[in-house]
């Protein structure tokens, strides 16, 4: 009977420290995670020639693109999220191997997420198992920011459509955010997304000044993607503006987009790609013209291997107004096979 006695006062006496320890309790933590490699092949110039309509790819040849390690924290009602990633294209994104690193706090209706993450404009984003097409396209290298380090809030309008707004370092809509410049300038960014079942808009708008050349500059970005069973299409357009201050002239960019995807079988898809960069003042391709323009046609297919792996392939066409490749030539040809897993 004492027994049974020292039992239940153990239990008791036990019971509110379990209780402590259960509310206690670590937040739960996942991981995932992406490789992508490729094999290059510049069809019109020499095996040592980057292409310059290509500025996240390397020199031909076999290549890491990108390796990423993506960790999630969740302790309500915050969560962390840390995006690690190594290989060529993270020198374009990030600041010291980061390319998102914040805190996510939910206020009611709001989400309050402070850090650095990448920009929300644009179709396509860095991981390339999330594109159609392989290679990153003259919208994205050159018409739109990378990352951004600042506060963001988003706040769902409705079912389907999310306002958020964005307040970040200035910059000059080029270059990765890092912080690093002390200016007192910010870029304010409003992004509205619309999604319902296969159909997705958004528009962002971007207001910034350069801290380097105290420019005033706007960005306005658009996006449109509808599948249609098997058949999906997107369009895509952005118009940015710096003006002139500091002693620097004033410039601006127009892109267009198009992409297309079909889906042949589960594991078997055919891509395609056009797009067009207006560059009149050569503020945004650097590439020694006075003003140039660039026109992209991309033709690929995709192949699934199991649940988290595709091979990709594509053949890319790149004109320019001017001769701005290796050799004094307006064009260049090449082939991507890549291969991306992921868990």
């Amino acid at each position: 009977m004492s027994s049974t006695k020292n039992l239940l006062l153990a239990a008791l006496l036990l019971a509110p420290l379990a209780a402590s320890a259960e509310e206690a309790k670590g937040p739960k933590v996942t991981f995932s995670g992406m490789v992508d490699a490729y094999y290059e092949l510049n069809l019109s110039h020499g095996q040592t020639v980057a292409s310059r309509s290509q500025f996240y790819g390397a020199e031909p040849g076999f290549n890491l693109n990108f390796a990423k390690l993506t960790t999630v924290a969740e302790l309500a009602p915050v969560t962390v999220r840390l995006d690690l990633g190594f290989g060529p294209i993270i020198s374009a994104i990030g600041n010291d191997h980061v390319e998102q690193a914040f805190a996510s706090m939910k206020l009611g209706a709001f989400t309050v997420d402070a850090g650095r993450f990448v920009t929300p404009g644009g179709f396509e984003v860095y991981e390339a198992k999330d594109n159609w097409v392989y290679s990153k396209g003259l919208l994205f290298t050159y018409a739109l920011p990378t990352a951004h380090e600042g506060v963001r809030v988003a706040f769902p309008l409705t079912e389907q459509l999310t306002l958020t707004g964005y307040v970040a370092n200035g910059g000059d809509l080029s270059l990765p955010d890092n912080g690093a410049s002390g200016s007192p300038y910010k870029t304010g960014i409003l992004n509205l997304l619309f999604a319902k079942d296969a159909t997705t808009a958004a528009g962002t708008l971007y207001v910034t000044k350069n801290p380097v050349t105290t420019q005033d500059g706007y960005l306005l970005d658009v996006v449109f993607t509808q599948g249609l069973g098997k058949i999906s299409f997107n369009v895509s357009g952005d118009y940015g503006s710096f003006s002139s201050g500091g002693g620097n002239g004033s410039f601006s960019w127009l892109g267009l987009g198009a992409s297309a995807k079909l889906q042949l079988s589960d594991p078997l898809k055919l891509v395609g790609r056009i797009e067009y960069l207006d560059d009149p003042d050569g503020g945004r391709t650097a590439t020694g013209a006075a003003g140039v323009n660039l026109l992209s046609f991309t033709a690929g297919a995709g192949y699934a291997i199991g649940q988290n792996a595709e091979l990709k392939a594509e053949l890319r066409i790149d004109k320019a107004s001017e001769d701005i490749y290796q050799s004094a030539k307006d064009s260049m040809v090449t082939a991507h096979l890549a291969a991306v897993a992921w868990f």
